[in-house]
């Protein structure tokens, strides 16, 4: 396919970076604000309930959140939800100042919220706005800009936080959200179906319809199995680093996790784009590889670490973005929002029973670097397996009204 063939419009660039500086400006409180709540409070639950109150409104308004964005048209949903985050992120800042606790948790859920909103209307909008020839190539772009901020951001947001305070991290996010909203106002309307009724419904016919691709909903099944056996890994690994070689390492670490990340979507992924499904079994049996060279680095020295962590961020990466790339071809149109909302909460909901499941096994007689290792292990065999029966079941998407 011819370069050209592949070009990505203008709209979709404005789009992107809309959506990037958002992010970007989100994740610098993702850490940070949990961080603020145990040092007033000395309490690791209250920490811990300021974490759990952003994962769960994504995972609780899913089917809503998705039924919206396939509803509206998806750019004024994008700019409504960061003229309203800004407005939360304005009562968070003065909630802090406050120190009124009850009022922080609420506008963390808030923000999740509109977050549970802009990223399936990012991926649904992306699909509008690009040729379905450049659909692998805009996947690839989404997934390397915004992991590597989902990456580095919350390490700036702490180290922010920490030189200046917390205040200026908020004041950050809502000069973000109101960058924001101006990129996206020279996207193209990106309508919906306004015919659609009934949230629960409509999502429910929209993940039958999908679920009779076979390659989707084998991909699915590795996706969520990732998440669920390895997401917890890069915390567990930091945990690994901080007690052989130091707190400092532990940051470095997860930095070398997200340049791994970078350089993987520069030099690999784009090689690899037009085969998906095996860039995510070579990402999900490289696992227990890139665990042994991080467990190696951290017993070995701060030397042989930073390239080992490196490895971990490929690995990552690999299977994030060879899943959108299917997601992005295979899911039928009409229903993007929907999937996208669903697979998001499916896909947050394995992340948190990955941070209970992993640290609760690494405290048990296996260590840190057993659990790790029978972890990847088991990551590889259940992905690969899935893949396998992915390819097998391939079917055509049927070109069908999504209502």
């Amino acid at each position: 396919m011819s370069r050209s063939a592949e070009r990505l419009p203008r709209g979709f660039w404005f789009l992107v970076a809309g959506q990037a500086t958002s992010l970007a400006g989100n994740g610098l409180q993702q850490i940070a604000v949990p961080l603020w709540i145990y040092q007033r409070t000395g309490s690791a639950l209250s920490a811990g309930a300021a974490f759990a109150v952003q994962f769960i409104p994504m995972v609780v308004f899913a089917p809503w959140a998705g039924h919206l964005v396939d509803r509206f048209d998806r750019r004024r949903i994008l700019i409504g939800c960061e003229v309203l985050s800004g407005l939360a992120v304005v009562a968070l800042f003065l909630a802090v100042v406050e120190g009124a606790l009850p009022v922080v948790y609420l506008m963390l859920a808030v923000l999740r919220l509109f977050n549970a909103l802009t990223m399936p209307a990012l991926q649904a909008a992306s699909m509008q706005l690009v040729p379905e020839s450049a659909h692998r190539r805009s996947a690839t772009v989404i997934e390397t800009l915004l992991g590597g901020i989902n990456t580095l951001a919350p390490l700036g947001g702490t180290a922010l936080a920490a030189l200046l305070g917390i205040e200026w991290v908020l004041l950050a996010n809502l000069v973000s959200f109101a960058v924001a909203a101006l990129l996206l106002l020279p996207v193209p309307v990106c309508p919906g179906s306004p015919e659609l009724r009934g949230a629960l419904g409509s999502t429910l016919s929209a993940l039958v319809r999908n679920g009779r691709n076979g390659l989707l909903r084998w991909t699915a099944l590795a996706e969520a199995a990732y998440f669920l056996l390895f997401g917890a890994d890069t915390a567990v690994l930091l945990i690994l680093a901080e007690q052989r070689l130091g707190a400092e390492w532990a940051g470095i670490c997860a930095t070398a996790a997200g340049a791994g990340w970078l350089l993987a979507s520069v030099l690999l992924i784009p090689r690899c784009k037009h085969r998906p499904v095996a860039l995510v079994t070579v990402s999900a049996l490289a696992c227990p590889v890139a665990v042994l060279l991080v467990v190696a680095g951290a017993h070995v020295g701060a030397v042989a670490l930073f390239p080992a962590a490196m490895a971990l961020g490929v690995v990552n990466i690999g299977v994030a973005a060879g899943a959108t790339v299917i997601y992005q071809e295979q899911v039928v149109k009409g229903t993007e929002g929907r999937v996208f909302a669903i697979r998001r909460a499916l896909l947050n909901a394995m992340l948190t029973l990955s941070y209970l499941i992993l640290p609760g096994v690494a405290g048990t007689w296996l260590g840190i670097t057993g659990a790790l290792l029978v972890f990847a292990v088991a990551t590889a065999v259940v992905v690969c397996l899935a893949a396998l029966v992915a390819v097998r079941r391939e079917t055509p998407v049927a070109e069908v009204s999504a209502t």
